[in-house]
């Protein structure tokens, strides 16, 4: 008999959790598991790629707040938007959001699950807890040290994670902070995002060329605080201040476009930085370019740094975010800068000047194999065992 697995995520729009979701779902052995996911907001790009065999559930539009920051519903002025996220934030400060989660579990839910899995930490982990599924799962993707998610409702949190059977991150530092966060002593399951290599390779091979002979630096991802792009527009400019020829191209769309409009604007940078906003096949950017760019603020272990190993063409330079040492292999397949502007001007700096080695790196990242295989057989142990 079939075991019966829910997967609860907030959203399906563009980023890394959402991504490696899609992945998850096309390695899992259906002929084992009936895989329902449960997406709270029904929305994002990345909706249309969750796998055919998987049967998709809603709940209609009372959770589609749940991923919306009072600061965004301020921001959008829809009166009926800021009501809904204000009594959403009394039901999550009172505890009162127990009650209407069971309430909504029952017209949601047809079936008792063996397993469900809140994938992404944060108002899936109450909303799993709070149900009736046989073995929880709550998968941690962020360093909660660095971005606390539930910091306005830790009373709630700690109450939900007592329920949780079974914890999951992706590095062993992911782990530590959320024990210290929430002062607990648990173990994790240490799990390696999917990377869907096949996928990756093939459209890597897309013809693509920068209209540039300058040296070409890429970043993807969304224009959202977390991945701190206001920060390299000053380092741009500092660059650019010193003579250096190069060009940025920025991949991706978000919440923060038109700020980073008016800094390219403001700082003067027009000819050293481009928004080329979404495209479904980042891989041709990053297998064209001269060095693959991360400079976020925080991560979990960041699933595009799992991409650009994949694509295996491209030296990269990270900021020193959760995860990144493991993945880089503590800078040998990779260069790893301090996560502040003055570590990233001072690495640019030196592989622009022809400092730096470009030509090391795209040697020893031939060295990097992804880790399918293993988080497969971890997670099925989890399914296997409920």
């Amino acid at each position: 008999m079939k075991k019966q697995i829910l997967i609860v995520n907030d959203e399906m729009v563009m980023g890394g959790v959402a991504r490696v979701l899609n992945n998850m779902l096309k390695y899992l052995n259906y002929e084992k598991y009936d895989i329902d996911v449960l997406i709270l907001h029904k929305h994002g790009e990345l909706l249309k790629d969750i796998d055919s065999r998987v049967r998709v559930l809603e709940e209609g539009t009372f959770f589609h707040v749940c991923d919306l920051s009072l600061k965004d519903a301020l921001k959008s002025k829809k009166i009926t938007l800021i009501i809904k996220k204000l009594y959403f934030l009394f039901l999550m400060k009172s505890g009162l959001i127990k009650n209407v989660i069971a309430q909504k579990r029952k017209s949601i839910l047809k079936k008792k699950y063996d397993v469900e899995i809140a994938y992404k930490e944060g108002f899936c982990t109450i909303f799993t807890a709070y149900g009736d599924s046989i073995k929880k799962v709550n998968w941690v993707h962020v360093d909660y040290k660095q971005h606390n998610y539930s910091k306005h409702h830790m009373k709630l949190m700690k109450d939900a994670l007592s329920k949780i059977d079974v914890m999951v991150t992706l590095t062993k530092q992911a782990m530590d902070s959320y024990n210290e966060v929430f002062q607990m002593q648990r173990d994790f399951f240490i799990i390696n995002n999917f990377i869907d290599v096949e996928k990756i390779k093939k459209l890597a091979l897309e013809p693509y060329q920068y209209p540039t002979d300058d040296f070409t630096i890429i970043s993807i991802g969304r224009l959202h605080f977390q991945k701190a792009y206001p920060r390299i527009m000053n380092v741009i400019q500092r660059l650019k201040e010193d003579g250096l020829t190069f060009k940025v191209y920025i991949l991706g769309d978000g919440p923060d476009k038109d700020t980073l409009y008016r800094l390219i604007k403001e700082y003067q940078i027009q000819n050293y930085v481009e928004i080329l906003g979404f495209d479904s096949n980042p891989f041709k950017y990053i297998a064209n370019a001269d060095l693959f760019l991360l400079q976020s603020l925080y991560e979990g272990a960041p699933t595009v740094i799992y991409e650009a190993l994949t694509v295996n063409t491209t030296p990269i330079l990270s900021t020193d975010v959760s995860g990144v040492k493991e993945q880089l292999n503590n800078g040998e397949y990779g260069m790893i800068c301090s996560n502040d502007e003055e570590g990233l001007y001072t690495s640019l700096k030196q592989i622009l000047k022809g400092e730096i080695d470009l030509e090391h790196y795209k040697k020893t990242m031939k060295q990097y194999r992804n880790t399918n295989e293993i988080s497969l057989k971890q997670i099925e142990s989890i399914f296997d065992e409920a």
